[in-house]
């Protein structure tokens, strides 16, 4: 059920983003990013990893921007009283939508927030859930060249507990003007 209001929400937003792909002066991008994936709060997993994605900014015509992602994580071992355990391995998809455009010239700052399905997993198993991120992105786009400097952080409720990380990232895009 969860799943399907998560794609019902981004079916929504990608709607509402759609009239802005055909004004000659809204703009999207396509931004590749990597980081670190810090845990936060969890005994059995406190080491950092990797992570790295895509995002696909867009322009929505209004002072909101919309952003589709996906990223994926790897998390290194812990070694706790009980011995080493494996990391948390991480795939994630969502979408964020932003106050304030993400793909524009100059400089930018956007605080955003976002919804997403989140795949952790470790060779005991595999777990998918629905989970929520907000952080900000700082920019600068000279030019077609989009580079930013993100901070987020993200929650996914495992049941019993929950699963809390930190994602530091630097992402490298390029903004592109439809031509319809």
């Amino acid at each position: 059920m969860r799943l399907r209001g998560l794609l019902l929400l981004v079916s929504i937003l990608v709607l509402a983003a759609a009239p802005a792909a055909y004004a000659q002066d809204d703009k999207f991008g396509i931004v590749v990013h990597g980081g670190m994936m810090i845990p936060t709060g969890q005994d059995d997993n406190d080491e950092s990893g990797t992570a790295f994605g895509l995002r696909f900014p867009v322009n929505t015509g209004t002072f909101f921007g919309f952003e589709p992602y996906i990223y994926m994580g790897e998390g290194e071992e812990t070694t706790t009283e009980f011995g080493t355990r494996e990391g948390i391995d991480l795939t994630s998809w969502g979408a964020n939508v932003s106050l304030g455009r993400l793909v524009k010239p100059g400089f930018h700052i956007a605080p955003f927030v976002g919804v997403g399905n989140n795949t952790l997993h470790r060779d005991s198993g595999e777990i998918s859930k629905i989970g929520y991120n907000a952080g900000i992105d700082l920019g600068i786009s000279p030019g077609k060249l989009m580079i930013n400097l993100r901070g987020e952080m993200n929650a996914v409720d495992i049941g019993e507990s929950s699963r809390k990380w930190a994602l530091v990232s630097l992402g490298l895009g390029y903004r592109v003007a439809p031509n319809f």
